[in-house]
């Protein structure tokens, strides 16, 4: 992978900065070490501290301009390379003042190689070692030899040097400064490699983070994160654009406040009104969950919500014309279920009318108008009560002892044939919140209807038990041996009106369906021709507490 340049430019900046910061310091240690030296005599400096303060002052100068030129000249190899050939100058003066080979600031040859490696990594490293051992071996040449001029005030050793010693010597010394140049060339090589996969990981987070944002700023639904105390962070455009406000205005108000719902407590899922300032109300479908980080800790919550006010106007639309589509239908029934009693007793009436029917004939009109006026208010009361049923009224009530009374009451009716046996099954203390007089009506149209299916001889079970519905904790199944209902007629069973007995109306299963749809409760009917049928209805239990 290819650096950025403007990326490395930046790199040597700062280290040039840390190189200057760390000459200032070493300087004013020298200083200060020259200060405490002089400290106490009643001479003033000598001759070598008056030198090595010009040193230190004109270091602090060439510092000084160092900076500036940081500032105002671009090529910092250049900057870099003088900075370093100063260091190099200054270190070798040093020595050489104060004991050529032998001074005790010999160490800063190896320090100019440890900064040089900081700088300009391994290539730097040897080059500044093999500057510096030509510097020391320059020194060692001039303690014997003093091709180098004198220099007032300077070090100078009171012994006859002897050359195995000296050579000794730089040899220990030009070791300490490769093996200082090596061991610093590994580490700012391992250091460089490290950066630069450091940079590569950071440009590759910085790519998927700005994917991610993209992403999420682009996805349709509206998304929002909050922390753990509900303080809304972050919303995508979605989310602003839903909820009628710009970001800055969502940001660090709570969750509930504004969207009625908090993130976090798990995935839920819900529908809420929210209404916009002078913009109406809309209706959001929205998902709540957790977030969390790489460890799995709990770092606040999540709201994704979609603006479906559109679906939820279409389908209030749909209904509608279902229900004027229904009331066509049932219009339609309820004129063909009124034709026949009413051409009967419209007959009988016109033959009373003319006066010449025998007396006998007479009463058994009479009966036909009676017999058909009564089917005409049940039909109509069915209807009404199918048409508007009453609200139900809500009680905890024990379902077993309903269904029990139900089925006793039942048995002594004239549909309960002798020839039909009745079985029952039913699991003590069921217990659920219900209309009793409703969930009575649900029964007695069941039993009847499963009743009529055995034609008069046969077997009806019922059956009630927790835990046996499809979408309610609570089944009560009516079940008989009959004909059975063919499949054709399976969909149409709770229609209202529709019916395959001679005398049936054709609205106790409609009622039934509806008495349960008001209960948020279930009714579903399985069957086929000659196997029996049975209906299931399902019940939620009531809520303790």
């Amino acid at each position: 992978m290819t650096r950025n340049p403007a990326i490395q430019s930046d790199e040597i900046r700062r280290k040039l900065v840390w190189v200057m910061l760390f000459r200032v310091v070493a300087i004013s240690i020298l200083l200060g070490a020259t200060l405490v030296r002089s400290f106490g005599r009643e001479a003033p400096f000598s001759s070598t501290e008056r030198i090595l303060i010009a040193i230190i002052i004109s270091t602090y100068a060439a510092t000084v301009a160092y900076g500036a030129a940081l500032r105002l000249w671009t090529n910092l190899f250049a900057q870099a390379a003088i900075q370093l050939t100063g260091d190099l100058l200054v270190a070798s003066f040093i020595c050489y003042y104060t004991g050529r080979n032998e001074s005790i600031f010999t160490f800063l040859f190896p320090f100019y190689v440890i900064v040089t490696a900081i700088l300009l990594y391994r290539v730097g490293a040897f080059v500044a070692a093999a500057a510096g051992t030509l510097a020391l071996t320059v020194l060692a040449a001039d303690q014997h030899l003093r091709f180098l001029p004198a220099i007032p005030g300077m070090e100078a050793s009171t012994a006859s040097p002897v050359v195995t010693q000296t050579i000794y010597t730089t040899f220990i010394s030009v070791t300490a400064i490769f093996l200082v140049a090596a061991l610093s060339s590994y580490l700012s090589e391992q250091i460089r490699i490290t950066g630069r996969k450091l940079e590569e990981k950071q440009a590759t987070l910085l790519d998927l983070t700005a994917l991610h944002e993209a992403i999420v700023h682009s996805i349709p639904s509206g998304v929002i994160t909050c922390s753990q105390e509900g303080g809304i962070n972050f919303a995508n455009e979605a989310a602003c654009r839903f909820l009628g406000r710009e970001a800055r205005d969502l940001i660090g108000r709570r969750a509930d406040e504004v969207m009625g719902t908090a993130g976090g407590g798990g995935l839920a899922a819900a529908e809420t009104v929210y209404r916009a300032d002078g913009a109406g109300y809309r209706v959001f479908s929205v998902h709540s969950g957790d977030l969390h980080d790489y460890a799995r800790r709990l770092t606040g919550g999540l709201i994704v919500f979609q603006d479906i006010t559109s679906y939820r106007e279409m389908e209030e639309a749909v209904r509608r014309s279902e229900k004027l589509a229904a009331l066509g239908k049932v219009a339609a029934g309820l004129a063909h279920e009124i034709r026949n009693p009413l051409a009967a007793i419209t007959g009988s009436v016109e033959l009373l009318q003319k006066g010449r029917v025998p007396a006998a004939d007479s009463d058994t009109l009479m009966n036909i108008v009676s017999t058909e006026a009564e089917r005409l208010n049940d039909l109509i009361e069915k209807f009404l009560q199918f048409a508007r049923p009453s609200p139900p009224r809500f009680e905890d009530t024990d379902l077993s002892k309903l269904v029990a009374e139900t089925v006793k009451v039942f048995r002594c009716d004239a549909e309960a044939g002798p020839a039909i046996e009745i079985r029952t099954e039913i699991e003590p203390d069921v217990t659920a919140r219900v209309d009793p007089g409703q969930i009575k009506q649900v029964l007695w149209n069941l039993f009847r209807n499963a009743a009529q299916a055995v034609e008069g001889r046969g077997t009806v079970a019922v059956t009630l038990k927790r835990g046996g519905a499809a979408n309610g904790h609570i089944a009560l199944q009516v079940s008989d041996n009959g004909i059975g209902i063919p499949k054709d007629d399976l969909a149409r069973v709770f229609d209202p009106f529709f019916t395959s007995k001679e005398k049936g109306t054709g609205l106790g299963l409609s009622i039934a369906y509806s008495i349960m749809a008001a209960h948020g409760g279930s009714i579903t009917v399985e069957s086929a021709p000659g196997a029996g049928s049975t209906f299931t209805v399902g019940f939620e239990p009531a809520k303790k507490g």
